[in-house]
């Protein structure tokens, strides 16, 4: 319970199960029962180290996941959630009370919600600067994702870290500014997302990625996008980090097909959600699809493949939005220029 290194995910040795698990080798599916309340949790209330929110809010997703069979909302900021976490960590006061969230938009199948990130920067960045990592992923690759050891090697580490240390490493310090890591879909185990948590915690670089997929106890696949958005806290700038993890809302047609093939499915989802991230002075949404998001100062797109009807697709957003600034990464060796 001191050191997590050696743990897949966070806080999973805080659970209770009845028989012996690997907690560095285990599936998410084999995660134990999940505390009706975490402040009346011995394990919690007891912990020898102090529980990070990012840790909470890792928890808190493999929870709604393993219970997603109609698309249930990831309901991320509540004031339960801030409190039991000062509670479980006996602080006497919530150390990031900015951090909120609020509907600007709901409709019949569309909701649009705006979550605020703690940050004493109140005026915009005069510089942001946005790295991207393009990965050669094909369809097979991808295939490979749906098992859990065949597709993450050491191999496959030693690239994304290396995309990590050169993002780091693109610009001095004192020149850095508000800096964005912009990974493409279906390109991240989440058996490594601790890793990306804390190099963006200690970097200061918010990272959007497309997760590789994720099943349940179904046939049902599941195509997730993650955002991390690190922020300091507290009179000694305290690094935490705001994790989002969301399903796609809409998926494309080769995935029905290929899925199926396998004797798998994915549906898309009853309600479309997106999210407004208020950030460091700036407003932006990352997307895995080419939607069409109004209010924001900057547009991240992670998806699969570029062809030649997805460019025409892409023009049409981005005359739809030309207020804003967009990025896109498609999964191939070459970044298209548009």
């Amino acid at each position: 319970m001191f050191d997590h290194t050696f743990v897949v995910f966070s806080l999973a040795n805080y659970l209770e199960y009845d028989k012996i698990i690997s907690y560095n080798k285990m599936d998410l599916s084999q995660l134990g029962r999940y505390p009706k309340d975490i402040t009346q949790s011995f394990k919690f209330i007891w912990s020898p180290r102090f529980i990070h929110f990012d840790e909470l809010l890792l928890l808190l997703f493999y929870h709604y996941h393993n219970q997603n069979k109609k698309g249930t909302q990831f309901d991320y900021i509540t004031k339960w959630l801030l409190g039991k976490f000062a509670q479980i960590n006996q602080l006497k006061y919530v150390p990031f009370e900015g951090l909120k969230s609020e509907d600007l938009c709901t409709i019949e199948w569309y909701r649009l919600e705006k979550i605020t990130i703690p940050s004493n920067q109140v005026e915009k960045p005069k510089l942001l600067n946005v790295a991207v990592g393009s990965i050669n992923i094909t369809v097979e690759k991808c295939l490979k994702g749906l098992e859990r050891w065949s597709n993450i090697t050491i191999t496959d580490k030693e690239l994304l870290f290396g995309i990590l240390r050169d993002a780091y490493n693109c610009f001095p310090n004192k020149e850095r500014g508000t800096m964005v890591l912009v990974l493409p879909e279906l390109c991240y185990p989440i058996y490594w997302i601790n890793d990306l948590i804390r190099f963006s915690k200690r970097s200061g670089i918010a990272v959007v990625t497309g997760l590789q997929y994720l099943s349940d106890d179904s046939k049902q696949k599941y195509n997730y996008l993650a955002t991390i958005l690190p922020f300091n806290s507290g009179n000694k700038g305290y690094r935490n980090a705001f994790v989002h993890i969301r399903e796609k809302n809409d998926y494309s047609p080769i995935e029905f097909e290929v899925l199926s093939q396998k004797g798998f499915y994915c549906r898309n989802r009853e309600i479309a959600e997106y999210q407004v991230f208020y950030w460091k002075g700036i407003r932006l949404t990352p997307i895995v699809w080419m939607q069409t998001v109004r209010n924001v100062t900057w547009l991240f797109i992670c998806t699969h493949i570029g062809q030649p009807k997805y460019r025409q697709k892409l023009q049409v957003l981005i005359l739809k939005n030309l207020s804003c600034r967009i990025t896109v990464v498609f999964n191939t060796v070459r970044i298209s220029h548009l």
